[in-house]
């Protein structure tokens, strides 16, 4: 970020946690062939543009030299002063308090030179599309808080491209340092389900209970006293928990729980969309791990669907296999066919991810480039979402839509991770 005169920064800081650095975009000509997101909806705003079929940006190899950094460095709280930095409409204040877990985390924006290898090239990118999901972002007031006037001024632009080149500046986000992450991905899935308990449909999808019905009595026999504590998913299933529906697999129900939202195709002919609403307060823990470490699966085959193929397999270990994440998620009847994030605004595919907000800000407009075996990626995205295996700066998880195409990127996504933000040029004063 071009500093325009100096000022004065009244604390030391202890200890780097993260730092993202400036890229500046350049023009090459070669584009890598990357994954296309499907067809999308047009979106309703007020400058209406039809949204085409998404198109990818390539990150190509130069030297660029003398880049201003933003660095976040973790600070005792009696030093925790800002006063010396005065930033005219800038978000880095606002930025500061979501990329800390404490509020020991402060922005500095100290003048120093780094090599920065990766720079990008924009003129494969679709800049109708970027800018229309830009607008409806912007109805949160969260990337209201971060974007300002930017906001309002792009609903009355006609260059889009010329947009985003102009007012946005781009900082790489490292994490401890290291600018490499993971990508994964998660969908909307499909289930089979019936509003009443019968015949297969069997397997309860979980409301809300009333406070009361989510925790446990637990008696201490010696001491003669009694603790509460948050009910285990063994508990939850052993208890008379609501249900919204019940569904005709276990599995399905369980990824339900772990990608959030989804369909329930009902006996009925009707279909009920169901979506996030809480959960019973236990800690995720992933069973993929447990697997691998009971030696059931190896780590060479550890996708959604090769987890799925070993439960059919081995009816006699599910319950005992799902019991280990402890945490149920329940759900609410959809107001909207479209899925909802944290952030209150529909998800787009391959244009939205859940990010870890505790270091990168919901609302926030991003580019990602992962590179698999199987997947080149190299979108701009908005954080939308948040996960509860989402943990650390440079993670995302990619939302890839519904159907068979969305369930076979997601569940197979596992890809290094290079992750930058748009921030908005802004003055120093």
């Amino acid at each position: 970020m071009r500093i325009f005169f100096y000022f004065i920064i009244a604390f030391f800081f202890v200890g780097c946690a993260s730092t993202v650095e400036e890229v500046k975009p350049v023009e090459p000509s070669v584009a890598k062939k990357v994954i296309k997101a499907p067809e999308l909806k047009q979106v309703e705003v007020k400058e209406q543009t039809k949204i085409q079929e998404l198109q990818p940006i390539t990150v190509v190899k130069a030297e660029i030299a003398k880049v201003e950094a933003v660095k976040i460095a973790k600070v005792p709280t009696h030093a925790m002063r800002v006063k010396s930095m005065k930033i005219k409409s800038s978000p880095l204040e606002y930025v500061s308090k979501d990329l800390s877990k404490t509020d020991n985390t402060i922005l500095e924006l100290p003048q120093n030179t780094s090599n920065i290898s990766e720079v990008v090239q924009f003129d494969n990118e679709n800049f109708d599309e970027v800018v229309d999901i830009f607008i409806n972002n912007c109805k949160s007031a969260t990337t209201r808080k971060m974007y300002g006037s930017l906001c309002d001024s792009a609903l009355h632009v006609s260059d889009k491209k010329v947009f985003i080149k102009k007012n946005f500046k781009l900082y790489k986000i490292l994490d401890n340092q290291k600018d490499e992450g993971v990508l994964t991905g998660y969908y909307e899935p499909e289930l089979h389900g019936s509003l009443t308990k019968h015949d297969k449909y069997i397997y309860p999808v979980y409301q809300k209970p009333l406070k009361s019905g989510m925790e446990s009595v637990v008696v201490n026999t010696e001491t003669n006293s009694s603790t509460t504590q948050n009910n285990s998913r063994a508990d939850v299933n052993n208890l008379n928990t609501p249900a919204l529906c019940y569904v005709d697999n276990k599995i399905d129900e369980f990824f339900l729980e772990i990608q959030g939202s989804g369909r329930v195709n009902l006996d009925t002919n009707k279909t009920l969309y169901v979506g996030y609403n809480g959960t019973n307060g236990q800690k995720y823990t992933s069973i993929g791990k447990y697997l691998i470490a009971k030696g059931y699966m190896s780590q060479d085959h550890m996708s959604l669907q090769d987890i799925k193929a070993w439960a059919h397999k081995n009816p006699d270990k599910i319950d005992s296999v799902l019991n280990q994440n402890e945490r149920v998620v329940y759900f609410k009847q959809r107001d909207s066919t479209n899925v909802t994030g944290s952030l209150g605004v529909p998800l787009t595919p391959m244009r939205s991810v859940a990010v870890d907000s505790a270091y990168v800000p919901l609302g926030s407009m991003l580019l990602i480039d992962a590179q698999d075996y199987a997947h080149s990626i190299k979108n701009i995205v908005f954080a939308q979402d948040r996960g509860a295996a989402i943990k650390s700066a440079v993670r995302a998880d990619l939302f890839t839509g519904y159907g068979k195409e969305a369930l076979a990127i997601a569940g197979n996504l596992k890809a290094k991770l290079k992750m930058w933000i748009f921030l908005p040029k802004v003055q120093m004063q």
